[in-house]
C-alpha cells in the first residue's frame, strides 16, 4: 500500500481553501487509483506542534526534546514512511503560513540530513496572487535540502471555496495534478538528482566533514548511512533510504 503524508500550515482546518483544494486532489486519486492508498492529513486545527525554542539539541543530539510534549514525533514517522509528501499553505505576508514555517523550523535540521530524500513531493499555495514569488523559491530550496523530488510546486488563486468547485481552470488543475500523482503513486517514476542537489550536497558534505572531531549527531548519521562515501547525490539516492 502506498502512503501519502499531507501538512497544512492553515488555522482554518475543513474551511481552509488549501484544505478543500488537496482535498479534492486527494478525492480523485482515491477514485481512480488501482491500489489502495493510506492518506494521513494534518494541519494546526488536528495537529500540535510547540514553536521551535533555538536550542539546537537537534543538530548536535539529533533530538528535539519538544518532540515529548506535542505531535512532531509523530508527524515525523508519518513523513518517514510515505512514498508521497504534500504540504500546503495560504500565502501570508508574502510567504508561507507561520504554521508551516513553524512546521519547517522543527525539521530543519533534516535539510543537513536529506532526510527524505528519495520521496516525491507536491507543494500547493493558495493566495490572491501576493507573494507568489517569494513563497516559491522558499518552499523550492526547502524540499531540496529536505532531498525531496519535486512533483510540482504552484500557487492557486482562490478568493471563495466556491471557487474550487466551478472555476473550469481550477478544476482542470486539479485532474492534472491528481493523475500527475498517480503515476508516481503507480512506480512510473524514479527520483533523480539535479543540479541543486548536487550543489546543496557538496556543501553539505564538507561542511559535515569540519565535524568528524565534534562527533556530533550529523556527522554520526552521515558516517553510518555511507553519505560520506559518496561524491554526488545521484550516488546517495542509490543508498539503502533509511532514516536513523
Amino acid at each position: 500500500m502506498k502512503k501519502i503524508f499531507v501538512y497544512v500550515g492553515s488555522r482554518k482546518g475543513e474551511f481552509s481553501n488549501t484544505v478543500i483544494y488537496i482535498g479534492k486532489i486527494l478525492s480523485k486519486i482515491k477514485k481512480t487509483s488501482n491500489s489502495k492508498v493510506s492518506i494521513r492529513f494534518f494541519h494546526p486545527q488536528n495537529t500540535k506542534i510547540e514553536n521551535c525554542m533555538g536550542c539546537s539539541n537537534c543538530f548536535f543530539y539529533g533530538k528535539c526534546n519538544l518532540d515529548e510534549i506535542d505531535d512532531m514525533a509523530l508527524i515525523k514517522e508519518e513523513m518517514l514512511s510515505s512514498d508521497i509528501i504534500i504540504f500546503g499553505s495560504p500565502i501570508y505576508g508574502a510567504n508561507v503560513s507561520g504554521d508551516m514555517k513553524t512546521f519547517f523550523d522543527r525539521i530543519s535540521y533534516w535539510y543537513h540530513l536529506f532526510a527524505l530524500r528519495g520521496k516525491f513531493a507536491l507543494f500547493v499555495f493558495t493566495s490572491c496572487g501576493n507573494g507568489v514569488h517569494f513563497a516559491l523559491n522558499f518552499s523550492n530550496s526547502v524540499m531540496h535540502f529536505l532531498g525531496l523530488n519535486i512533483i510540482d510546486l504552484y500557487n492557486v488563486i482562490i478568493f471563495s471555496p466556491k471557487q474550487i468547485d466551478k472555476d473550469r481552470d481550477i478544476i482542470d488543475k486539479i485532474i492534472k495534478t491528481s493523475n500527475l500523482l498517480l503515476e508516481y503513486l503507480n512506480d512510473t517514476k524514479h527520483p533523480e538528482s539535479n543540479e541543486s542537489f548536487e550543489m546543496i550536497f557538496s556543501a553539505e558534505k564538507k561542511y559535515i566533514e569540519t565535524l568528524e572531531n565534534l562527533k556530533t549527531s550529523e556527522y554520526i548519521y552521515w558516517r553510518e548511512n555511507k553519505l560520506l562515501k559518496c561524491q554526488t547525490f545521484s550516488e546517495v539516492l542509490n543508498l539503502e533510504n533509511v532514516y536513523k
